[in-house]
């Protein structure tokens, strides 16, 4: 979040909705031809999985010190890799409030 354009009352207010982080377990290809390769995105980590939970350790350390209550939610699903399918069934039984497939 370092030089990001928005506001302290603007990132309080992103940080105050409710968003749940769908990260798969298995998602720890390092080799994947679309993973951002660039110097920051490896500071975030070495693959996505590792990069999803820094992204949430980051929002928590900021909503920590501008005293944001955080409403997100970080959800790893078991034994699942970069799969949109996989994804998409758990996000939609988070939308639609319906138990798990």
């Amino acid at each position: 979040l370092a030089n990001s354009p928005c506001t302290q009352d603007q990132l309080r207010s992103a940080l105050q909705q409710r968003l749940v982080i769908l990260l798969g377990d298995a998602d720890t290809d390092h080799l994947d031809s679309n993973l951002r390769s660039t110097l920051e995105a490896q500071q975030q980590g070495t693959n996505p999985l590792e990069r999803g939970r820094t992204k949430f350790r980051v929002a928590t350390a900021t909503a920590e010190g501008i005293g944001a209550v955080l409403q997100w939610r970080l959800q790893v699903l078991q034994g699942v890799g970069h799969s949109n399918r996989a994804m998409a069934r758990q996000a939609a039984n988070i939308l639609f409030n319906t138990p798990e497939l």
